[in-house]
């Protein structure tokens, strides 16, 4: 099989340089994450991201690009079963690109004098929208929030609208709840051929952590924690149709979603002080609704430091500002 190692400054560029290589589709391939990009200290010790990309024989390959087809959706539900009606409380869509470099989140910066004297009060609730926007590439990533009000506004998960008799939603999960959703998860890892452990990490809500597969890790996360997402969706469907309640239910690889929520406040209060130093706003990449909160409250104590998020849909982003006297 033809096989080829690339490096990037984060796993997804070194995955592009392979493909382009080898002249292959991203679902043409296997990829092996070697190596973790790493920042260092004042630009000692960094290190790249490390990928091996391996030409499938074939394009339906065992694990292949996870696609779970009727048949392996028939034996994980029965033949028999309907998902039919189901009402389903999606939870969180949680992007999780694996560790790309922390760069590429800052998207852009407003500029804004810092001068803050009466007339550039009276004028900012007419000027804020129309802020000129210049690329700002020093910035390390994410945001945050001061206002009450703004954290609760963004949502925890990405919830789909419940039409009325949808099923209940249950807080704490029982004991038959966690054997049936730790099942479920190991019968569609088995028919997907990967062989890993399923712990149980947290019971509130119910976090299951998938653990002892490294080879195929960036497979199973995918770009931005699309794979890993979706896989949590369809455990939660399912559970859902078992039980016939709802519960929210989250699916981690490897720790991945505690490691990200961790860089995401540390990310915070950098970008902080970069418009601090800078005395600038900072707009950050679209993210989706649970790092945005995330972004928020790591900043929500912060005296002089505001974050708003601006924009709609998928497009949504946090913008981080330095308060206005008086606010």
């Amino acid at each position: 099989m033809e096989s080829i190692e690339a490096s990037g400054k984060s796993i997804d560029e070194a995955v592009q340089k392979a493909l382009a290589h080898l002249n292959r589709r991203r679902d043409e391939v296997d990829i092996a994450v070697l190596q973790e990009p790493a920042r260092g200290t004042f630009g000692l010790g960094s290190k790249e991201a490390l990928v091996r990309v391996t030409v499938r024989p074939s394009t339906s390959g065992a694990l292949g690009g996870a696609v779970i087809t009727p048949e392996m959706a028939d034996a994980i539900l029965g033949s028999d079963d309907e998902l039919g009606d189901v009402d389903f409380y999606e939870d969180e869509e949680e992007e999780e690109e694996e560790e790309e470099d922390e760069e590429e989140y800052v998207d852009e910066a407003y500029e804004e004098e810092e001068e803050f004297d009466e007339e550039e009060e009276e004028e900012d609730e007419e000027g804020d929208e129309d802020e000129d926007v210049t690329p700002f590439t020093s910035a390390d990533t994410f945001p945050a929030l001061t206002s009450a009000a703004v954290i609760a506004s963004e949502p925890e998960t990405e919830a789909t609208e419940q039409p009325a008799g949808a099923l209940p939603l249950v807080e704490k999960p029982s004991r038959e709840d966690i054997e049936i959703t730790v099942d479920v998860l190991q019968n569609i890892l088995r028919h997907l051929n990967i062989r890993a452990t399923v712990q149980v990490r947290s019971t509130s809500p119910l976090t299951l952590n998938i653990h002892g597969m490294h080879e195929n890790l960036g497979l199973l996360i995918g770009r931005r924690g699309e794979t890993l997402a979706a896989l949590q969706l369809l455990v939660n469907l399912i559970v859902s149709h078992r039980t016939h309640h709802r519960m929210r239910i989250i699916i981690d690889a490897e720790n991945y979603r505690m490691r990200r929520e961790e860089n995401l406040r540390s990310l915070a209060q950098r970008v902080a002080q970069q418009v601090r130093n800078y005395r600038r706003s900072i707009a950050l990449e679209a993210m989706p609704p649970h790092e945005r909160r995330i972004v928020h409250l790591a900043l929500s104590e912060s005296g002089d430091i505001s974050t708003e998020s601006i924009g709609e849909g998928d497009a949504r982003r946090v913008v981080i500002s330095l308060k206005r006297p008086g606010r």
